[in-house]
C-alpha cells in the first residue's frame, strides 16, 4: 500500500497491510524493503522457522 508519510505529508511511503488490519509493517520509501519487512513480520507470526524445522525433522525420521 502506498500512502503519505506520517512525518512528511509530501513524501509517499510503502507498507504492507493485512486486508483485515491484523498486521501491518512500518513505512519505508522502498517497495522492496516493505516486502522484506512484511515477510519478516509474517514469518514471526506464523513461526515459519518452527514449521521448516518440523518438516525437515519429519523427513529425517522417514528416511
Amino acid at each position: 500500500m502506498e500512502s503519505p508519510s506520517i512525518t512528511d505529508k509530501n513524501k509517499m511511503v510503502m507498507h504492507y497491510e493485512c486486508p483485515e488490519n491484523h498486521l501491518t509493517t512500518g513505512d519505508t520509501p522502498y517497495p522492496s524493503r516493505a516486502l522484506d519487512l512484511w515477510l519478516l513480520a509474517v514469518g514471526k507470526v506464523l513461526k515459519v522457522d518452527d514449521v521448516i524445522s518440523d518438516y525437515f525433522a519429519k523427513q529425517q525420521r522417514r528416511g
